[in-house]
Formats: C-alpha cells, sequence, structure tokens
C-alpha cells in the first residue's frame, strides 16, 4: 500500500517484516497485480480485472530418442483449432536450448487447457498422463513410457488479448503513470512470450528510474 504521505509503499514481506519502498514494480499476473493495487487505486483495480485469462497446464516429458518416430527437426509445433486436439502446442525443449536433455534423449512440453478446453486442466495427473501420451503418439509417433514426467498446472495465467485490449492497456498505462514509483510487468500487458516480457521488464525498470 502507499505510505502515509504519498510517498513510496508500505511492503509487507512474506517474512511478516514491513519495508518502506520508493519504488514497487508488480511482476506478477494482472489478478495478483488487481489485488495488490487495490490497496491504493480501485480504478487500476478495476481495469486490470477486465483482462481476461485463461488457464493451462504444462505436461514435461523425457523420451530416448529411439521412442520418437518424428526427427524433430524443428523447435515445436502449435495445433489449430480445426485440428480437434486436445493439446495446444508441443515445445521441443531441449531443441529451443542446449542442456535441456543428455545425448539421445528430448525433452518435451506439452500445453494442455486454455480458453477453449478448460476442463482439461482439472484433469488429475494420471488422466493427463494418458492424454499426453496419445497425442504425442498420433503427432509424433512417441512409443512407451517417458523416462520423464512432470505436470504444472498455470491457473488465470493466460492473458487472452481479446477485442480492446490495447485500449486497456492504454488506460491502465495512464493510472499506473498517475502513481509516483509504480510499474507493472509481465505478460498479460504487451505480449507473452519470453523476450516480450524481458522487453516489459526492462521498461518497467526504466520508468522508476526516469522517475528518479
Amino acid at each position: 500500500k502507499q505510505a502515509e504521505g504519498g510517498g513510496g509503499f508500505g511492503v509487507e514481506l512474506a517474512s511478516g517484516e514491513s519495508i518502506h519502498a520508493d519504488t514497487v514494480i508488480l511482476a506478477v499476473s494482472c489478478r495478483v497485480a488487481a489485488a495488490l493495487s487495490g490497496e491504493f487505486s480501485n480504478d487500476l483495480a478495476t481495469r486490470l480485472d477486465e483482462i481476461e485469462t485463461a488457464s493451462s497446464v504444462v505436461v514435461s516429458t523425457g523420451h530416448r530418442l529411439e521412442q520418437v518416430e518424428h526427427p524433430l527437426n524443428a523447435y515445436g509445433l502449435v495445433v489449430p483449432r480445426i485440428e480437434g486436439r486436445r493439446v495446444l502446442a508441443v515445445s521441443f525443449a531441449s531443441r529451443k536450448l542446449d542442456g535441456r536433455a543428455p545425448e539421445g534423449r528430448v525433452l518435451m512440453r506439452t500445453f494442455v487447457g486454455g480458453e477453449l478446453q478448460p476442463e482439461l486442466v482439472d484433469l488429475d495427473d494420471e488422466q493427463l498422463g494418458v492424454l499426453v501420451g496419445e497425442e504425442l503418439e498420433s503427432l509424433l509417433g512417441v512409443r512407451g513410457d517417458p523416462e520423464i514426467f512432470d505436470v504444472v498446472r498455470h491457473r488465470g495465467m493466460m492473458p487472452q488479448y481479446t477485442v480492446g485490449h490495447l485500449g486497456r492497456i492504454a488506460e491502465i498505462e495512464r493510472l499506473v503513470a498517475g502513481i509516483p514509483g509504480l510499474a507493472l510487468a509481465g505478460s498479460a500487458y504487451r505480449g507473452v512470450g519470453l523476450p516480450d516480457c524481458i522487453a516489459s521488464g526492462v521498461e518497467a525498470a526504466a520508468s522508476v528510474l526516469r522517475e528518479d
């Protein structure tokens, strides 16, 4: 919350300690940012809550290369809605970045759920394992059990850039500009990709430094 007298912010840490901060960057989801900013700006909180979000699951699996029929000569694939699949995309993580899998193996990250199939987020890990296994076999010729299997659920963390999104962001930025020392960063505003999020963080840091 804003400190008394309008100079900086009072921040309560997870440890229970309270500190004073001249500037604060909210590098969190738009839902969390809305809850936090509600302490000092109802208008900003309302606008942040207007950004629609969806939930997704990331299922990471590790396979021996001999288990995979596809040559994996790409960074992954995105599945269009018209295909009627139960997965959104598959990233060949160890093809994109070095050191993600040992020699002779591949790490895949399969994305499930989203705006159109939200019910899949609530499947248990075993059910997701069966679903992803069937889809990977059909799409890429992956056979046999994976050597690594991990599930991470991201509830309400996937921003949906619906019609009018840029107008909402312009209003959010106007409101933030009226709160000295505050900046926002993250995927909810001007891009969900890693480069977009990095750019968002850099701009947030630059904006509070410019105020000094």
